[in-house]
């Protein structure tokens, strides 16, 4: 499978891919825009969807952010799925402090994703 989307307009245009967050019990959030972050090891995933799907509480992680400080987050088991791809399950960081998901390198190692720049367009590919 093979899929393009065009980057999301702002001050500087950015890859995002369209997401769906749910558990591996069934239920199922709304389809949103995840940026595309090569900087994150894991994705991570604001708290408002985490609640909406109730997805399970599997552990707590400290990660470092930028200026070398420590955070701890909780971690939560969902089910995520890029259009059109196979669902994912997935451990992901949890925040309250995001608006939305940023797809980290746990989740983006899965595809080959080129990014394109000057036609503003992200291509993933899980061939």
């Amino acid at each position: 499978m093979k899929a393009e989307h065009p980057y999301v307009p702002g001050r500087v245009p950015a890859p995002h891919l369209p997401v769906t967050v749910g558990t591996p019990g069934g239920v199922v959030g709304p389809e949103v825009s995840a940026l595309v972050d090569s900087g994150a090891d894991r994705t991570l995933v604001p708290e408002t969807i985490v609640s909406l799907v109730q997805a399970p509480e599997v552990d707590r992680l400290e990660f470092e952010v930028g200026g070398g400080g420590l955070i701890t987050l909780p971690i939560c088991r969902v089910t995520l799925t890029v259009r059109g791809f196979a669902r994912l399950v997935v451990d992901v960081a949890v925040s309250d402090g995001e608006d939305g998901v940023l797809l980290g390198r746990d989740v983006l190692n899965l595809y080959a994703i080129t990014l394109d720049g000057p036609n503003q367009q992200a291509e993933i590919s899980d061939e």
